[in-house]
C-alpha cells in the first residue's frame, strides 16, 4: 500500500497531470479535437488507398496517434493483415509455451510486453519512438530465448539454446 501510495501521488498531485487526466473525456479540448481530426484523415487515406496505403513513412502529418491507423493508412490491408500476423504470431507461441511451468515466466512476459505496446498504441504511434521500440524488442528477444532455454528460469547456471 505504501509503495503504491507513493508511486500514485505525485501524479495526482501534479496539477498538470490532473488537467491532462480531465480533458480525456472532453471532445472540445484542443488535443483531443486534433487526435480526431488526425484518425480521420488517416481514415480518409485509407478509404483512398484501402489496398497498399500511401507507402510507410509518406503521411504529411507525421503520425496519428494510434498504431493501427497509422499502419491502415500507410501500408493498407496488406500492411494490417502482416501487421495482425505479426502479434498473432508473438501471442501464438506464447499461449503454445504458457502451459510449461519452466516457460511460463517467458511466455507471460512476451504476452504482457506485446499486449501493452499494442494498448499504448491506440493512443500513440509506438514505432515513431527508437527507445521504445528497442525496449519491446529487447523484453521479447529475452523472453523467446527464455522459452527456448532447456534450462529453468530458477537456476543460474547459464542458458542452453538448441
Amino acid at each position: 500500500p505504501i509503495f503504491l501510495a507513493g508511486t500514485v501521488a505525485p501524479f495526482l498531485l501534479n496539477p498538470v497531470f490532473l488537467q491532462r487526466l480531465q480533458s480525456i473525456g472532453n471532445p472540445t479540448d484542443v488535443n483531443i479535437k486534433a487526435r480526431l481530426e488526425l484518425s480521420q484523415y488517416a481514415w480518409t487515406v485509407f478509404s483512398n488507398k484501402w489496398l497498399v496505403g500511401i507507402g510507410f513513412g509518406a503521411l504529411p502529418v507525421g503520425h496519428v496517434h494510434n498504431n493501427f491507423l497509422q499502419i491502415m493508412a500507410e501500408c493498407g490491408v496488406i500492411g494490417l493483415v502482416a501487421f495482425l500476423f505479426l502479434f498473432g504470431t508473438i501471442f501464438y507461441v506464447s499461449i503454445i509455451n504458457i502451459n510449461d511451468m519452466d516457460k511460463r515466466p517467458w511466455a507471460l512476459s512476451a504476452s504482457i510486453c506485446t499486449l501493452a505496446l499494442l494498448v499504448h498504441g491506440l493512443f500513440d504511434y509506438s514505432f515513431g519512438f527508437g527507445l521504445q521500440i528497442f525496449t519491446y524488442c529487447f523484453l521479447l528477444g529475452i523472453s523467446f530465448v527464455g522459452m527456448r532455454s532447456e534450462v529453468p528460469p530458477s537456476t543460474c547456471k547459464g542458458v542452453s539454446i538448441p
